[in-house]
């Protein structure tokens, strides 16, 4: 099972967040999507803005959890996948 890195888009009430989840590093990345393929990281800005404005953010807030716990399930899931598939391994030929 080799699995290094995965871009997922998440939607949450009409707002969509998209992750890089690093298998190797065990890393979750909220980035943007580049034309074609890749990612840059997400520089969200926060500061200066009035109020409607930043009562908007909340839903995108609460979206952005929504994206890191599912890229946590994902990643712990890969996690206990790699720990069984290494454990099958070793049965009868690791030495401890």
């Amino acid at each position: 099972m080799i699995k290094h890195s995965e871009i997922k888009t998440y939607e949450y009430c009409g707002v969509n967040v998209t992750v890089v989840i690093d298998f190797d590093k065990g890393q979750i990345t909220l980035a943007e999507k580049k034309m074609g393929y890749g990612f840059v990281k997400k520089n969200w800005v926060f500061a200066e803005r009035e109020l409607p404005y930043m009562n908007g953010w909340r839903t995108i807030l609460e979206a952005m959890k929504y994206a890191i716990d599912e890229a946590e399930k994902e990643l712990k899931g890969y996690r206990e996948a790699k720990r069984k598939e290494n454990s099958m391994a070793c049965v009868g030929g690791c030495r401890r």
